[in-house]
């Protein structure tokens, strides 16, 4: 499938997140390069909110060689099932969006609890991007995705390289409080 397909949709990692290795915790990038080098895939990042996976994975994002997908979770589930209603390339979608990247990024796994619906689209990607470079970022534990999801979603996620990204949280480094 070519990469100019009028089923791939382009989405970009969030503005407000720098993409430069300078940004990323030196643990983060040790554990990245690492896992990247040994090519364990897939990489799944978890940890509180703010505390630069996404960052991480918007670094990623911008150096990867040729032709990334960047998706957050709902909005991807949103794609597939939009498509799985109508007749409009549910296979294609999933060929030129998932199977044919040469890395897929996944941001906010499991922020709200999984309709069945979401559960099957979650499950098919994790079958399908099996050992491929793929990235999942999530606030979930390996424990709590397990909870959330299954047994099964959470072994294909974590089979790779499970990183715990910790520190402070970025966003509030340069909060203001104003008092009214």
């Amino acid at each position: 499938m070519s990469s100019n397909s009028p089923y791939q949709i382009q989405r970009d990692p969030p503005k407000d997140h720098p993409a430069e290795w300078s940004e990323i915790a030196p643990t983060l990038q040790e554990a990245l390069v690492t896992a990247i080098h040994v090519k364990k895939w897939p990489i799944y990042l978890f940890g509180e909110q703010g505390r630069g996976k996404t960052c991480a994975m918007a670094w990623l994002f911008t150096i990867w060689p040729n032709w990334p997908r960047w998706f957050d979770a709902i909005d991807f589930t949103r794609c597939v099932q939009e498509r799985r209603s109508g007749d409009s390339g549910d296979r294609y979608f999933w060929e030129s969006n998932v199977d044919d990247a040469s890395l897929f990024l996944l941001d906010d796994v499991g922020i709200r609890l999984p309709s069945d619906s979401v559960f099957e689209v979650i499950y098919e990607l994790s079958n399908r991007r099996g050992t491929k470079p793929t990235v999942y970022a999530s606030n979930l534990t390996p424990e709590q995705l397990a909870n959330v999801f299954d047994a099964r979603v959470a072994s294909r996620m974590l089979r790779g390289t499970v990183i715990e990204v910790t520190g402070e949280d970025r966003r509030m480094r340069n909060h203001r409080f104003v008092q009214a």
